[in-house]
């Protein structure tokens, strides 16, 4: 199978990172016994003792060698890990490794895992898989950024669903000088490539040139923002228009920074700036502000929430009618951090208060939500199934006759690792689909991450997905998971993602999402460039009652983006999970993964023409129910 120009393009990235970043090191390994020369100290093999091996080895006496057999305790998720490597949040590492292997199934993965203080995973950071077939010594390697709850690395060298050896040599972890701090006066710290596509989300055109300090006014698809100087600070009133008419939080910002002038204006962003500070109002709604200097911003919240979250600095407050949320961030690598000077108290009345200070380096997102209108047609027509593998084309066709959407999960990749890279299983059968899907009218995506991705550049995963959907003819996407803890990544993925798809479908699936990597607080001018968001897994949720189906999975008045609630740890039979959904305007997606027979064949439900389940059996007739009314009018919205 030939190798896509993405994966190329990802080697060669992660290649020249790590010769940009010789230079920078600091030091030698932070690795225990980087080299296996001292036994097995500071490493541990789960469930099974450590081998070294002094024939097969890169430098010095030894390796470790590690036998992948279905007789492992933990055959689908085994490891050896390093001990505890004492982080620094917001620092840029550089992890390497020299690895061999012989594989006859499932995957080899080095990758560094980064916890917090409770012990707790943040994410990992991953080199390339290697899949089936020998490969000689090479250096597996990726630069990445803790996060601000970094408190330790592992480093794990994963064998997943593996039958196969492999050897570890060498392996080097290294933090890296400190990223320079941008410098204010061109207003690219406060834009962002990609666009909104074909959504409805712009900044209007302005009916006067943009000057300072008198007043300003700029208005947005969502929001209008209201500028005024006082003699010490410099007042921001940011209004929604979206389903209601009201202030929803006044901002001030002090020391004033002086007059800002005019930097960019289009329909995707209003930017005003100087060396102490940038403003970009972007379509979405959101405002994301630059200081040069040290800088107070306090904002003084004008509604108060059903829904209220503040974590690690990040403060969101929604209620029936839309909402309001604040979000510092530090640029990574900078080894910079938050300081939330002020916490808000009690955000479920109007009149709560919270300030930060800010510096050169950090960013503050103020989103007024929601961001655009709800599309009540997208909500009826694009109903979804969600399956693996490459469908028979009997089972599309029984599809076609309830859903537009179908998306194929991570096994239709070779490696069937989330990370990829996304090389095809079985390209014949892929492009069998897709000319099945369009001929029935369906629409083809396929599953793809930007979190899990062995290449953490925003850019690589970019050029990853622009080559797949060139060559293969993709009409959209899945994403399962975003930058967990970085909104601003995220923010930039989605916006270059609609880019590429200006009318979807883009499908997202951020149950742990940003900004802080948690269930129930989320970034709705993110979700809002998905026309469907997946929400709820791992996430124990009670009852019909529950706030956080209706202000977090729904979507609706939120984001407006299509949420659907996977819901797994939901204590309520799942017909009544679906009448919970609808009833708050989101909705359900149509599971259809195959099960596979005694002989190993897969099969699909709907093969033989009939689907009886109850999403056809419940959510279908009453999606039809509230399609009829919304069409004559009648629908409670």
């Amino acid at each position: 199978m030939k190798t896509s120009s993405g994966v190329l393009l990802t080697v060669v990235l992660l290649t020249l990172a790590a010769v940009a970043c010789q230079a920078d090191q600091i030091g030698a390994s932070l690795v225990q016994n980087p080299g296996f020369e001292d036994g097995i100290e500071g490493w541990d093999e789960r469930g099974e003792p450590i081998t070294l091996d002094d024939q097969v080895r890169f430098t010095g006496q030894f390796s470790c060698r590690v036998v992948g057999t279905t007789e492992l305790q933990y055959p689908d998720f085994h490891w050896v890990k390093s001990a505890d490597i004492p982080a620094e949040p917001n620092r840029s590492y550089l992890f390497e490794i020299m690895v061999k292997a012989s594989v006859q199934e499932g995957v080899v993965s080095p990758q560094v895992r980064e916890v917090d203080a409770e012990g707790k995973t943040v994410r990992y950071h991953t080199t390339e898989s290697l899949s089936v077939g020998e490969h000689d010594w090479h250096q597996a390697t990726t630069r990445f950024v803790t996060s601000n709850a970094a408190a330790n690395l592992q480093v794990y060298l994963v064998m997943r669903n593996c039958i196969g050896t492999a050897w570890y040599d060498d392996v080097a972890l290294h933090v890296l000088t400190p990223d320079p701090l941008p410098a204010l006066g061109t207003g690219a710290a406060v834009t962002f490539d990609g666009s909104p596509g074909s959504l409805d989300m712009r900044v209007e055109p302005p009916t006067a040139v943009l000057t300072f300090p008198a007043q300003t006014m700029i208005e947005t698809t969502g929001a209008r923002f209201l500028l005024r100087e006082t003699d010490d600070a410099l007042i921001i009133s940011g209004s929604q228009r979206i389903g209601a008419e009201r202030e929803s939080y006044e901002l001030r910002i002090a020391p004033a920074p002086g007059p800002l002038q005019p930097m960019r204006t289009d329909e995707t962003v209003a930017v005003l700036g100087n060396e102490n500070l940038e403003l970009g109002f972007q379509c979405d709604s959101l405002l994301v502000i630059a200081p040069g200097r040290d800088t107070q911003f306090t904002i003084s919240g004008k509604i108060g929430g059903v829904w209220t979250q503040n974590v690690d600095g990040n403060v969101q407050v929604t209620d029936d009618l839309g909402g309001v949320g604040a979000y510092p961030y530090v640029q990574p690598g900078t080894g910079v951090a938050v300081d939330l000077t002020q916490e808000p108290g009690d955000l479920e009345q109007p009149g709560w208060e919270c300030s930060y200070s800010l510096g050169a380096g950090t960013l503050l997102g103020l989103s007024i939500y929601p961001c655009r209108e709800y599309d009540w047609e997208k909500s009826f027509e694009w109903q979804l199934a969600h399956t693996n593998y490459y469908p028979h084309d009997s089972a599309l066709e029984t599809w076609s006759r309830y859903v537009k959407l179908v998306t194929l999960h991570q096994h239709i990749w070779k490696t069937g690792e989330p990370g990829g890279p996304y090389d095809l299983l079985d390209e014949a059968e892929l492009h069998r689909v897709i000319a099945t899907c369009h001929r029935l009218g369906l629409k083809l995506i396929p599953y793809m991450s930007p979190y899990y991705y062995i290449d953490p550049e925003v850019e690589a995963f970019i050029e990853q997905l622009a080559a797949s959907r060139d060559e293969h003819g993709f009409d959209g996407t899945y994403f399962d998971g975003l930058y967990f803890r970085d909104w601003v990544k995220s923010y930039r993925v989605m916006r270059l993602t609609r880019g590429l798809f200006p009318d979807g479908p883009m499908y997202l699936h951020t149950s742990w999402g940003p900004p802080a990597g948690r269930h129930d607080i989320s970034c709705p001018f993110i979700d809002t460039y998905a026309d469907i968001v997946l929400r709820g897994e791992g996430r124990d949720t009670f009852g019909a009652d529950d706030p956080y189906v209706r202000y977090i999975a729904s979507g609706y008045r939120v984001s407006n983006a299509i949420g659907l609630m996977k819901g797994s740890n939901w204590d309520v039979p799942y017909e009544e999970q679906l009448r919970i959904m609808l009833g708050y305007n989101g909705r359900e997606r149509m599971s259809a993964y195959p099960s596979r027979d005694d002989a190993g064949v897969y099969h699909w439900p709907g093969e033989d023409g009939t689907l009886d389940t109850p999403w056809t059996r419940v959510y279908w007739p009453l999606l039809q129910q509230m399609r009829e009314q919304w069409q004559a009018g009648t629908l409670e919205r």
